[in-house]
């Protein structure tokens, strides 16, 4: 790492900040791959839930659309 642009947290062996933009910087490749991967589980799970949610809502549609048939059919 160029000694000038990166500082290393106090603290963390992995971490670094950019002197340029303040951003931090793992190192840690392993642990990248980690978050990268809890990020793509939350996201997963989170159009799953969405998905549910859109199933949930044309069940409900379709049962009153259901329930309006019946009445009509108990009116004749």
């Amino acid at each position: 790492m160029d000694n000038k642009r990166y500082m290393q947290v106090d603290g963390s062996p992995d971490l670094f900040r950019d002197t340029h933009s303040g951003a931090i910087v793992n190192i840690n490749e392993m642990e990248v791959q980690r978050a990268r991967k809890m990020k793509a589980a939350r996201k997963a799970k989170a159009e799953e839930f969405e998905q549910v949610k859109e199933d949930v809502q044309q069940m409900k549609g379709d049962l009153n659309d259901i329930k309006m048939l019946l009445q009509k059919l108990a009116e004749k």
